[in-house]
């Protein structure tokens, strides 16, 4: 009986332990000032001198950060101030690509992207995703709540230019946001074409993703508490979040990038979401790149295949 009750007691502590870690891990904390820009990145002096010579030789980061040297803001439809770091062609331009960062990370490493797209005559909104950055909100919603946001950015831009033409690329946690964008009725035909890169299919399945990739065994249960304290907390369901549910209703021409060896995404999420899609779609596997990464593994091959989806629908200038 004493064993019985002992062991009981340390199943219940067990699952009270489970229960506030992944509490915590849903709530996704406040990731504002946690990543700060890396070391080397350059000094006011170091950029003022990349703006007056130095743009075509300096590294990603550093282009952006001159570029991008400050925020701006708009108001979302919650009467919310959203920010986003913008750079806009010398010459005007109504081409705009939406570069949208993962969890955790934050404008300024979309910067290689951003750069690319320059480099084709897009002006470039880089977001910051909420509880990121300069973001004023203090939870992130993997993409969901986000969309939203997104779409004001979308409507801020094409009420400032009726003919704008407009691109999304998003990796990871930005890629399930622009995927969720797509699936919207107001998502305007504006909006020419859409990259993902490494998003999931669901919020719930990559969950229990990461939960099994953390102890070994599938543990869906393990979510059920978490999830209604997190819609009790932040007003949103987790099972809401569907990606592969959004890109079965959009009309946006998609390309689904991923990495053949990313686990923590998995790669088999690349094909869900490629079945279920409704619009004109196309994919693009990179061998070997585990999450977030294809780009770096195989940046010809990366760059390629974006460069070819997105001339289809807006001509690029080289």
């Amino acid at each position: 009986m004493k064993k019985w009750i002992a062991g009981a007691a340390v199943g219940a502590g067990l699952l009270a332990f489970t229960y506030c870690e992944l509490s915590h891990f849903m709530l996704l904390s406040d990731f504002r000032g946690k990543y700060e820009l890396p070391k080397n990145d350059p000094d006011p002096k170091r950029l003022k001198e990349i703006r007056s010579k130095e743009l075509d030789t300096c590294g990603d980061g550093e282009w952006f950060e001159a570029m991008a040297e400050r925020c701006e803001t708009i108001m979302n439809r919650n009467g919310k101030a959203i920010y986003a770091y913008v750079i806009r062609q010398e010459k005007p331009s109504n081409k705009w690509a939406i570069v949208c960062h993962g969890y955790t990370s934050r404008p300024h490493q979309m910067s290689s992207m951003a750069r690319r797209y320059y480099s084709y005559g897009f002006n470039i909104i880089a977001p910051c995703a909420r509880a990121h950055d300069k973001s004023e909100h203090k939870i992130c919603t993997m993409g969901w709540l986000e969309r939203l946001d997104i779409l004001d950015w979308i409507h801020h831009v094409v009420k400032n230019d009726p003919s704008a033409q407009i691109i999304m690329h998003g990796i990871s946690m930005g890629a399930a946001t622009v995927m969720n964008v797509t699936g919207e009725a107001e998502c305007p035909d504006n909006v020419k074409c859409m990259i993902e890169d490494c998003g999931f299919s669901t919020c719930w399945a990559q969950f229990n993703n990461v939960i099994k990739e953390a102890v070994h065994f599938k543990a869906p249960w393990a979510l059920a508490a978490p999830r209604k304290w997190y819609k009790l907390r932040a007003g949103w369901d987790i099972m809401d979040n569907n990606p592969i549910n959004q890109v079965a209703k959009s009309k946006v021409p998609t390309l689904f990038l991923h990495g053949s060896a990313d686990t923590f995404v998995p790669f088999s999420m690349r094909d869900e979401l490629y079945e279920a899609a409704s619009c004109e779609k196309e994919k693009c596997t990179i061998e070997g790149a585990d999450h977030a990464n294809s780009v770096n593994l195989n940046p010809e091959k990366y760059h390629a295949a974006c460069k070819e989806f997105i001339a289809k629908y807006i001509p690029l200038e080289n």
